[in-house]
């Protein structure tokens, strides 16, 4: 956990790179560790924003992809599910394709509402999903 702390703080500070070889550590030392799917897709996801904000969404979307199968095999929270599924409409936006982010966005909402996610988060992905729309329109 502290390392995932570590990459988080990096990563504030705008320093992606650095940030995303720090949440490869940690993904391994979980991995190596025996953690849980939850907690292994948790450093997967902080992978993927670090990916993400250096501009490489496609890999960004494969790291989403393997965080949100490691937190559905680990009965994560619906809330939990709907972060990672927001940060995966974003790569997928990123890359041209607003109508699978919006379809995205969409399943994300309902799993932040389902989980009783707070307002602010819900209005968030709300965001999201307005953009992703508006994109493909």
């Amino acid at each position: 956990i502290a390392m995932d702390n570590l990459g988080s703080t990096i990563l504030l500070q705008g320093r992606a790179a650095e940030a995303e070889a720090t949440f490869r550590r940690a993904l391994a030392v979980r991995e190596e560790g025996g953690d849980t799917a939850t907690s292994r897709g948790i450093a997967m996801d902080n992978l993927g924003r670090a990916i993400l904000l250096q501009g490489r969404a496609a890999e960004a979307e494969e790291t989403f992809r393997r965080a949100l199968a490691l937190a559905e095999e680990g009965g994560a929270p619906a809330t939990s599910r709907g972060i990672a599924m927001d940060m995966l409409g974003h790569a997928i936006l990123l890359q041209g394709r607003a109508a699978e982010a919006e379809e995205t966005f969409r399943r994300a909402l309902a799993l932040a509402e389902e989980g009783g996610a707070p307002a602010d988060l819900v209005g968030t992905i709300r965001q999201d999903l307005a953009a992703a729309t508006k994109a493909s329109a």
